[in-house]
């Protein structure tokens, strides 16, 4: 029993090793940059088209800069790590979170802009723009939460928050201000400080596992 718990414990650890090296923050901070970056474009009036040839590239490389910092940063420290059935479970159980959030998220958008969403706002006698920004925080803020509880990742509480505090900022600034280019104080900074985070935590990571000149 000792023995069940000890390996349950060593391989927990080796998962917690395995994600500290920033590189998952580093992605996502950067896909929220892009996402800044093309809604900034749109409102400086650039076309479409151009937008789509600046997003598309820099967005498949966020996951790419995930697949090569594991490849040549992580595993040569760490090693090749292939975890046991029960936590590539939790991995499989993880991914259908995203799919089911995903699906949900266009019924809601779906929903949120037929001509029945006045409804819901006189309902709760709050303006559709403010009762949805915090729908969407505390939606975006339950998706990262199950998956930090299912994936024993207790850092992505972290990135949700980040994540979520987006919309609402965004929403009072647009609703209060006339600022222009509010995107980029509503999304730019928690993802600024989201890649520096993984930044610093990668670093970490480089310095404690340090590969010797002889390896």
């Amino acid at each position: 029993m000792d023995q069940k718990i000890n390996l349950k414990e060593l391989e927990r650890k080796a998962f917690i090793s395995y994600h500290q090296d920033g590189l998952v923050d580093i992605g996502l901070g950067l896909i929220m940059l892009v996402s800044v970056l093309s809604s900034t474009l749109h409102e400086m009036g650039t076309s479409d088209s151009i937008r789509q040839v600046i997003y598309i590239p820099l967005m498949l490389l966020c996951p790419l800069i995930i697949y090569l910092g594991k490849k040549y940063i992580t595993t040569p420290r760490l090693g090749y790590v292939k975890f046991g059935q029960k936590r590539q479970f939790k991995r499989k159980r993880a991914i259908l979170i995203l799919v089911n959030a995903f699906l949900i998220t266009m019924i809601i958008l779906t929903a949120a802009f037929s001509q029945k969403i006045h409804v819901i706002s006189d309902f709760l006698g709050i303006k559709t723009v403010y009762w949805m920004a915090v729908f969407i925080s505390l939606f975006i803020m339950a998706v990262f939460s199950m998956l930090a509880t299912f994936l024993d990742f207790k850092r992505l509480f972290v990135i949700g928050a980040l994540f979520a505090i987006g919309e609402p900022i965004y929403t009072i600034l647009q609703e209060l201000t006339n600022t222009r280019l509010i995107g980029l104080y509503a999304y730019g900074i928690p993802g600024l400080l989201l890649l520096i985070m993984g930044i610093f935590l990668l670093k970490k990571f480089i310095i404690e596992y340090h590969i010797s000149k002889s390896e």
